[in-house]
């Protein structure tokens, strides 16, 4: 991600995380890319809504202009993650 956003060419302006890896290590690691580089990260699952509604997500922030770290799949992904899969 910071690769991408640090680009010159970079034309990215948000991300959808991947809600099977923020399952386990929740979404933490990424506010502070949302933050740094002002770009919203929404976190989804991968089912066909899931994916509509992500995108959803990621443009109201950049029609307000905020950058915040969501979390779109919260029925799978807790803040923390999983703490016994994180253990192993």
């Amino acid at each position: 991600m910071r690769a991408l956003l640090e680009s010159p060419d970079n034309r990215v302006q948000g991300f959808l995380g991947p809600g099977h890896v923020c399952a386990v290590m929740g979404g933490a690691e990424y506010g502070p890319i949302a933050a740094r580089y002002r770009v919203p990260i929404v976190i989804t699952g991968f089912e066909p809504l899931d994916l509509l509604e992500g995108v959803l997500w990621s443009v109201r922030p950049l029609e307000s202009g905020r950058a915040d770290l969501e979390n779109a799949y919260a029925r799978a992904v807790r803040p923390e993650g999983n703490p016994a899969s994180r253990r192993c």
